[in-house]
């Protein structure tokens, strides 16, 4: 009578068993593609956010520096992704981390003349005049662009700079 028993017991998974697992599977793998989607969203805000955060700190170099125009904001991708460089006459002196490499940042003019995607070769040069903060780069907008794109916005003739 117990070895019947036994045998009984070990009669594996019934279908009703196999569905729910594969039903949490599912729910869990779902739950997963909407968490790394998030995460791929904040990285082009985070960059963006980034970026604003190193044009301010070159505007308040220049405008704190003894040189004239000497401060210059580089924004360069390397290996590992994004970075804006502050440099004072070439010599970096602050560097800010933007992104990874899975993002895109590009540089334009309001009319689309002026167009720059920064890559290994490419780098984007943005300076401002010390007297007043003001832009002197030809530049009005960087775009960042990852699973959405985030635009910064650069206003030519006051220096200031947002997020749209």
């Amino acid at each position: 009578m117990e070895m019947s028993r036994r045998k009984w017991n070990n009669a594996g998974m019934s279908l009703v068993e196999i569905v729910v697992v594969v039903l949490i599977m599912g729910i869990l793998s779902a739950g997963a593609v909407v968490g790394f989607s998030f995460i791929r969203n904040r990285d082009a805000s985070s960059a963006a956010e980034a970026l604003l955060t190193a044009l301010n700190r070159a505007k308040i170099q220049t405008t704190a520096s003894d040189g004239v125009n000497d401060i210059t904001l580089r924004v360069v991708a390397d290996g590992d992704g994004y970075s804006a460089k502050i440099l004072k006459s070439g010599t970096v002196i602050d560097e800010v981390e933007i992104g990874d490499s899975a993002l895109t940042i590009v540089a334009k003019n309001d009319d689309g003349s002026i167009s720059k995607t920064v890559s290994g070769t490419n780098v984007c040069d943005i300076t401002f005049q010390k007297s007043n903060g003001a832009f002197t780069s030809n530049y009005t907008k960087l775009i960042v662009t990852g699973s959405k794109t985030v635009t910064v916005r650069m206003v030519t003739s006051t220096g200031r700079s947002y997020i749209e």
